[in-house]
């Protein structure tokens, strides 16, 4: 499987140069072969945190076997006439996460690449091989093409290590520098079109597209209220330094150290019972704490407000202040936004971290409008991990809930086994993660033995879907035995890995969540089909949030709504629209006073 070994690199350091580059890059996109582009930066952090002037370094570009590499702001008019001389060719493209460079084109105010021509290495072995857990341009390389596509990396790692060299401080003439960007593109096309060649993957074109759209909410931002954020900030703060106190006077002088918990919570008589896999030390994790507040006592005092300082400060620290640092002149964030980076599939919002917002209304209140005269609408999924679990499983009871009138499923399993709405609306969320009694007793407030009994009456209510949990983890067993990695495969398709070494009571929340995931990314293209793409915000979990002109929500809400129905299963997966939104929080007062 080794690739093309002759290839030459060639650094633009003199005006003597010029003629010869713009003479081969005429020849090459006149030949239609495909291409690569890459860029060298800085510090990769740097690029998500406000505007950054000048973090674009080297601009390489090459095709299979020859690439130049050019100091970037000393040519910067060569890039622009070359990224328009490519826009207007329009070759193939070969990228190794083709957002971060298109993020840095926008933000040094170069032309950006037509992403209909965009091909990305990354995805494709995601998809391709998604047994591997490195899918990096090298990693990958390294394991289709041969040992020598990953030498140049190895030899620019001893050279900045000698020097004290790090990606600032470099200088753009080192060969070892400009020789290991100008590869990464013959290796980039190499790469790809070897794979593609294999047969590349039939989901492939969904998830660029995906990437896409995602791309185009990265550059246009999400606008935050810098007064909300001080409000919620000094709220939290408060909040934190009332449990601190409290923690203190019951002999915990700080919080966030794992030695001082030890200590404390031996003191008070706890014996630990769950310890860390990497360390070996005692875990103290959310699971852990609510179970010690059923012990009473100093224990579970100790539990309840550490855990409420914990909740607080990852608020704080996620949504706070620290989230001004990220905000560009326009009072925007532009995250990171990783569309496969998640085990399930799913995206992750990171750089600043936004994968999970709290419902909580202080916090949403960040999140406004984008322009004056705008709204904000969310539309998320109803009940779309139980409706994929009845379509998956094939259980007739629950199937025939959502084919009838539908309405409250968890009141609906709440009155068909007699036990309380809570009590339901635990077990059909936790037990696809594979929770235990213990742990879902103490997630709905009840005692282990009640539990029990209500796990009986669902069981017995719905014995098909408590099968098929079963039956998926019996399989990813069997594949670990037979000594492979485990894996599920999802309906559109695709696998994923699970973790190794691992309870595979993983593997049906792998899949629901997983088939979560493509719903919502086929659901988006299809939101960019019907003209929504512009008033996009921000996707995440089954969630998407759009900034519209006030005269349009009710348009747009529709729209969202229809975009996101998904009959690919038995039981359709539907979606509800919030009202229109003046902050994002306004959704979660509507629902307290409901």
């Amino acid at each position: 499987m080794a690739g093309d070994t002759n290839i030459e690199v060639n650094f633009l350091d003199h005006p003597s140069e010029v003629e010869r580059y713009t003479n081969w890059l005429t020849d090459t996109l006149g030949s239609g072969r495909p291409i690569s582009i890459d860029t060298e930066t800085g510090s990769a952090d740097k690029l998500w945190t406000a505007d950054v002037p000048g973090h674009l370094r080297l601009y390489q570009v090459g095709h299979s076997n020859e690439a130049w590499s050019i100091p970037a702001q000393q040519w910067r008019g060569l890039v622009e006439h070359t990224n328009n001389q490519v826009n207007k060719a329009r070759p193939s493209i070969w990228f190794a996460n083709p957002s971060y460079d298109q993020t840095v084109f926008h933000r040094e105010k170069l032309p950006l690449l037509d992403w209909s021509t965009t091909q990305d290495t990354v995805t494709l072995h995601r998809l391709r091989y998604p047994l591997s857990y490195a899918h990096g341009l090298k990693p990958a390389a390294g394991k289709i093409l041969g040992s020598w596509a990953t030498a140049g990396q190895d030899e620019l790692k001893r050279v900045m290590r000698d020097n004290g060299w790090t990606w600032e401080t470099i200088p753009l003439d080192c060969p070892e520098y400009w020789t290991y960007g100008g590869m990464d593109c013959c290796i980039s096309v190499q790469l790809g079109e070897k794979m593609l060649a294999d047969g590349g993957h039939p989901w492939y074109d969904v998830e660029m597209e995906f990437l896409s759209i995602v791309h185009g909410m990265i550059l246009r931002g999400i606008p935050l209220d810098e007064g909300a954020i001080e409000i919620a900030h000094h709220h939290w703060t408060g909040i934190i330094d009332r449990e601190a106190a409290i923690l203190h006077d019951l002999g915990i002088d700080s919080p966030s150290k794992k030695g001082v918990l030890d200590t404390a919570f031996k003191r008070m008589g706890f014996e630990p019972s769950v310890f860390s896999v990497k360390t070996g030390d005692p875990s103290y994790n959310k699971m852990v704490l609510a179970g010690m507040q059923e012990l009473g006592g100093d224990i579970a005092k100790s539990a309840e407000h550490l855990m409420l300082h914990r909740r607080y400060t990852a608020w704080r620290n996620s949504y706070g202040r620290k989230l001004l640092g990220f905000m560009d002149s326009n009072g925007a964030v532009h995250p990171d936004i990783q569309t496969m980076e998640a085990r399930t599939g799913r995206m992750i919002v990171r750089v600043p971290p936004m994968q999970t917002i709290p419902k909580d209304a202080l916090t949403r209140d960040i999140f406004v409008p984008r322009r004056k005269g705008e709204v904000l609408v969310a539309a998320d999924y109803s009940s779309q991990e139980v409706r994929i679990m009845a379509a998956l499983s094939g259980d007739e009871a629950m199937i025939s809930f959502f084919e009838g009138e539908g309405g409250d499923y968890h009141q609906y399993v709440a009155d068909l086994a007699g036990i309380p709405r809570q009590a339901a609306k635990t077990v059909n969320y936790a037990r696809a993660y594979g929770a235990g009694d213990g742990t879902m007793a103490r997630q709905a407030g009840v005692t282990e033995a009640a539990m029990r009994g209500y796990l009986e009456q669902i069981d017995a209510a719905f014995p098909r879907a408590m099968r098929w949990k079963d039956e998926v983890t019996a399989q990813a067993e069997q594949r670990e035995v037979a000594g492979g990695t485990p894996w599920v495969e999802l309906p559109y398709g695709t696998i994923l890995p699970l973790d190794r070494g691992k309870e595979y009571t993983q593997s049906a929340n792998t899949i629901i969540q997983g088939h979560g995931a493509g719903v919502l990314k086929l659901a988006t293209i299809r939101m960019k089909q019907v003209g929504l793409e512009e008033y996009l915000v921000l996707p995440f979990h089954d969630e998407m949030l759009v900034s519209v002109p006030e005269g349009d929500a009710h348009r747009v809400q529709s729209a969202l709504v229809s975009a996101m129905y998904d009959d690919l299963l038995r039981v359709p997966l539907v979606a509800e629209a919030t009202q229109p939104m003046a902050r994002f929080g306004d959704s979660i007062r509507a629902k307290d006073n409901e």
